[in-house]
């Protein structure tokens, strides 16, 4: 059946999901016509997207000036590319967002665009009921139907998430066939880098996310806290700022317990000590927000319980000894937030250093900036998790590190909302255009 406009046409024939447009060409003069004929040939009434996209990226040679545009529909314009100069091919770190960047629905695209992982939030779901204390709940529904914000509330909820979406994300990028040099976790990120790395198994890397909540949840109900009477703050300052902050005010029980960026932190400790701090922080005209997180994660005392309960359930659940030592490791070394030096041994997948790892502050600036500083520092950083969280602190980071980070790419997985799987498909444009190995065929599949 003829279709009555070209409008009615395109309507239509717009897809759902995102697709890469790639181009090459041996210098940029031609490069930039060949975007210009692609944008005509889009425009045609019997044009395509899918076909178009997949031609493009089934060619197996490609020259050094590259193009790239994402997008959903066949309204693209020249504008809508971007282009550069291959150079060699860079290293590759990997960023796993902490507890916090959670929304509803956060999987939704996810699930539904990449088979790999719908597989494998089913294989974590299957881990988590085989617990001698598993969820009622559903993984794969907890991560695509529509709940509150309240309900991320819940530590074992929001913890396993955010987990559960990073390991599926790492799954995609390998699926494409993107490789990674190094990976830094920050606070509860640290588990899916840990499973990146391999240092910890899938089901291994569930459970442990989950038993942190979990434990959390369990030690606060033991102790009779009430909701939200602890909890974290963030703060645009600096650390020494905040020091002088609770000293002169007095201000006791309160944890510096994220290092995140220059002028980037993260409080912990009891809700009323923790707005005594933010009023005088607005009063200094610092931003500030309370986390939606009941819990003072890395704060020595108050998780004290918790770490206890912690260990021991991970005791129970992750191996130990030979079974550990003889495990075959992955090859990335993972960059520690707890030690803030490189991990690559059994000593950071046992139980101890998990509850190391919600009784200590998250040295995540120290940590990237030795990444950034180092002989062998990435060109590349990509950010897995739910939402672009770490996003300024990288900003802040490269800008004191200087000149040496100066051209260190960064690239985020997801966004909140509609297009939250957009971010994947400009990093593998990004990826194309720096040189980096990525299978552009497996991306527009």
């Amino acid at each position: 059946m003829a279709h009555n406009t070209a409008e009615e046409a395109l309507v239509q024939r717009i897809p759902e999901r995102p697709y890469l447009l790639a181009l090459s060409c041996t210098d940029r003069a031609g490069l930039l016509d060949n975007i210009d004929k692609l944008c005509d040939d889009l425009w045609e009434e019997d044009a395509e997207l899918l076909p178009k996209a997949q031609d493009l990226s089934s060619r197996r040679d490609h020259e050094a000036y590259r193009a790239f545009a994402v997008t959903r529909d066949l309204d693209v314009e020249s504008e809508d590319f971007e282009d550069g100069k291959t150079n060699s091919p860079g290293k590759i770190c990997l960023l796993f967002t902490g507890q916090g960047s959670q929304w509803p629905q956060m999987g939704q695209d996810l699930l539904e665009t990449f088979p790999i992982a719908r597989q494998v939030v089913d294989e974590l779901h299957g881990a988590l009921q085989r617990l001698a204390d598993p969820p009622s709940w559903s993984l794969f529904e907890e991560l695509t139907e529509l709940r509150s914000i309240e309900h991320y509330s819940h530590p074992e909820i929001a913890q396993t998430l955010t987990t559960a979406v990073q390991i599926a994300l790492v799954a995609v990028y390998r699926h494409w066939g993107v490789k990674f040099d190094t990976v830094i976790g920050h606070s509860s990120g640290e588990i899916a880098a840990a499973c990146t790395a391999g240092l910890l198994s899938r089901s291994e890397a569930i459970a442990t996310a989950y038993y942190c909540g979990w434990s959390a949840s369990k030690a606060a109900k033991s102790e009779g806290r009430t909701p939200f009477s602890t909890g974290m703050l963030a703060a645009a300052a600096d650390a020494r700022d905040i020091e002088k902050v609770l000293k002169e005010e007095t201000i006791e029980q309160v944890e510096i317990a994220c290092y995140n960026g220059p002028e980037a932190v993260t409080l912990s400790g009891p809700m009323p000590a923790l707005k005594r701090v933010e009023a005088v922080l607005a009063k200094q005209g610092r931003r500030t927000s309370v986390l939606n997180n009941p819990v003072a994660y890395h704060h020595p005392r108050l998780m004290a319980a918790a770490g206890q309960v912690y260990e021991s359930k991970l005791k129970k659940v992750l191996p130990s000894g030979g079974a550990r030592t003889a495990r075959k490791y992955g090859g990335w070394p993972m960059l520690s937030t707890v030690t803030t030096n490189p991990t690559t041994t059994t000593a950071a997948a046992d139980a101890t250093y998990w509850k190391n790892n919600i009784l200590s502050a998250v040295r995540f600036e120290e940590t990237l900036t030795k990444a950034l500083s180092g002989p062998t520092a990435p060109t590349i950083l990509i950010e897995l998790g739910p939402s672009a969280a770490l996003s300024g602190s990288v900003k802040g980071i490269k800008a004191k590190v200087g000149a040496k980070a100066a051209d260190v790419a960064y690239y985020k997985s997801m966004s909140r909302g509609k297009a939250a799987i957009v971010p994947m498909f400009q990093t593998a444009g990004g990826l194309f255009l720096s040189g980096a190995d990525i299978d552009l065929a497996r991306v527009n599949h």
